[in-house]
């Protein structure tokens, strides 16, 4: 029991079940299910790209425990505005502001044997690369291990970018969520500019954009207009996946047709959404919306960042930020 016990301590005091981390979860449970289901699911993608760093044990759970309570200001802020459709007005996206500041202080002050880092996944996984984030418009150097002063943080840079994937990707009772591979692309398409470079090439060789089984149309080529499923994933290409082709562009099903997109590299793949095409939707915590559809790649989703950046010091027309890239993740809005 006791080295049960030891083997799950933070800086030798806490463990990932500690009473106070419990607390935390509860709190936040108790206020809304979405901010508690998408709390967990952080810490999961959270810790699925951290490990790829070859961190120590001990540091890899101050960051998973820094994940579960990252959204814990929340509290503080009124249900209606968290479930709020669509764009939040100023008064109300200043209030959401709020949180990672509030979070930070409470988890020092809910669980003050923790480690230190662990109230700054609260702290900074709002701010952004280009210093445009909250609540200290905080700047990176899109590097990992460094860790200077008045700098993001691995742990806030690492944080961000499942954030956001979770945000997106999730379903919420005003809007279903974006499919992987619009989410993959927003994600590459803020490399370097809102989000660290570093992390967002790590997701991008972690994290495929068309898991077995989605549901996938065919834009161009040979069989442009045919639907049907992701069948296989190369570990190595996981933009580039299998596909049996079910159905012809009429609709009508025919006899399967296998089509590698690593072989065939000029062909364009997209999910198929069902039902219709999903309204604007918020970027996570954000004033804004973003528009699912404008996500849709032009080209074939690739891993190398080089071509992801948007407008350089763009000046974004809903909230005026000075940003980069395709999105503002200060409101969401699409950059001209």
């Amino acid at each position: 029991h006791d080295s049960i016990l030891s083997r799950n301590r933070v800086s030798g005091k806490s463990g990932v079940i500690h009473k106070d981390v419990l607390l935390g979860l509860n709190s936040i449970k108790t206020h809304d299910s979405y901010t508690f289901q998408h709390s967990l699911d952080v810490s999961i993608m959270g810790l699925l790209l951290a490990k790829k760093l070859g961190w120590d044990k001990e540091r890899l759970r101050a960051f998973g425990i820094g994940c579960i309570l990252h959204d814990m200001g929340k509290i503080f802020v009124d249900k209606q505005i968290l479930t709020k459709p669509g764009r939040l007005s100023e008064d109300e996206f200043a209030l959401m502001k709020a949180h990672p500041t509030l979070g930070y202080e409470l988890v020092r002050t809910i669980a003050p044997s923790l480690n230190t880092l662990v109230a700054h996944v609260a702290y900074q996984h709002h701010e952004r690369q280009d210093g445009s984030g909250y609540p200290r418009g905080l700047t990176g150097d899109n590097t990992l291990g460094e860790n200077q002063p008045n700098v993001i943080h691995d742990f806030g840079a690492i944080c961000a970018v499942a954030d956001i994937y979770d945000a997106m990707a999730s379903d919420r009772p005003y809007r279903p969520g974006w499919p992987p591979d619009r989410v993959v692309e927003l994600i590459r398409s803020l490399s370097g500019t809102q989000l660290n470079s570093k992390v967002v090439d790590i997701f991008l060789r972690t994290v495929a954009p068309y898991p077995i089984g989605t549901s996938v149309g065919v834009l161009n080529g040979e069989h442009a207009g045919y639907e049907g499923v992701v069948a296989d994933i190369d570990n190595k290409a996981l933009a580039r996946p299998t596909i049996r082709l079910l159905f012809d562009p009429s609709g009508e099903r025919v006899d399967a047709i296998e089509v590698d997109l690593q072989q065939e590299g000029d062909v364009l793949v997209q999910s198929v959404w069902g039902e219709g095409v999903p309204e604007m939707q918020p970027l996570g915590s954000s004033g804004g919306t973003v528009d699912p559809v404008s996500a849709i790649p032009e080209t074939p989703l690739e891993t190398d960042d080089s071509e992801s950046a948007g407008p350089q010091g763009a000046t974004c027309p809903e909230c005026g930020t000075v940003a980069s890239g395709k999105f503002c993740t200060e409101c969401g809005a699409k950059l001209q």
